[in-house]
């Protein structure tokens, strides 16, 4: 018996259909997509510059839920997703993580600039945390459930993940007396 495609089946003669049998094209395996995910990053809170210096950011509240139905609440700055995605990266090589939304020097304060990094980084999440594979490592937990105290001490560098690189700056020589 003659084994052919489903497109091809569609176009044999209807006497003939009876000895055809339509194979489908193989493909690898896929995981299920968890359908159950519930998150929102809702609430942008603008820290604006105060008299020391510190540079002003954004906060987000991520919201989710656990299979038990409990709501959890964290706030998280951009750089905690930046730092999700970049663990993820090292913990998963094969797999391809979702991006971020892009970082704005310009009008980062802006309303419709806010609005928008908050749609993406709800979308990164959801991404995240319906793949089957990233949606249960470690850092993801620890992102979604922890607290800020917790994620602190997973950012803190360990021989898998190298320090990250700071600008750099110029070095200011001390001036001589002579």
């Amino acid at each position: 018996m003659e084994e052919v495609t489903a497109a091809e089946a569609a176009n044999v003669n209807p006497d003939l259909q009876a000895s055809v049998v339509a194979k489908e094209p193989e493909s690898a395996p896929t995981l299920p997509v968890r359908k159950d995910v519930f998150c929102q990053v809702v609430d942008p809170i603008k820290h604006r510059s105060n008299v020391l210096g510190m540079q002003g950011y954004v906060s987000f509240c991520v919201v989710t839920k656990r299979p038990d139905g409990k709501e959890v609440r964290s706030v998280r700055r951009y750089r905690a997703f930046d730092w999700l995605r970049n663990q993820l990266r090292l913990e998963f090589p094969d797999i391809l993580i979702p991006p971020l939304p892009e970082k704005s020097v310009l009008d980062r304060f802006g309303d419709d600039f806010v609005e928008y990094r908050r749609k993406e980084l709800e979308r990164f999440m959801k991404r995240i945390l319906s793949h089957p594979v990233l949606s249960e490592s470690p850092s993801v937990v620890t992102f979604v459930n922890g607290s800020e105290e917790e994620l602190k001490l997973c950012k803190t560098p360990t021989p898998q993940s190298p320090p990250k690189r700071r600008s750099p700056r110029k070095a200011s020589l001390p001036q001589s007396n002579q």
